[in-house]
């Protein structure tokens, strides 16, 4: 977004020299005349620009995938199908070592 209005370097000296004593944006506005997302648009091009989007995806490593794809391609009991029982050796009380 380009600014709306074109400062003077007075004004844009002014509205530095007024930041720097701590004068907020829309007093300073007020007094040249504007609206604030207007001067400090002019002062820092950067105010309100869109942020790069995020990457949507994380590569997945190759062990993982393979771990992955030999963990659904394993034999299942009935119950593990029925009732969504873990494979042997995947449980938490297999994991911990509890008989």
């Amino acid at each position: 977004m380009i600014a709306k209005r074109e400062f003077t370097e007075a004004e844009m000296t002014f509205a530095r020299a007024a930041r720097m004593e701590c004068n907020g944006w829309g007093a300073i506005a007020r007094y040249l005349n504007c609206h604030h997302d207007t001067l400090r648009k002019a002062l820092d091009p950067t105010h309100r620009q869109p942020k790069p989007p995020e990457p949507r995806r994380a590569e997945i490593p190759p062990e993982v995938a393979r771990e992955r794809d030999r963990t659904i391609n394993a034999p299942r009991t009935l119950t593990a199908l029925l009732l969504g029982d873990p494979a042997p050796g995947r449980s938490a009380l297999d994991r911990a070592g509890v008989e």
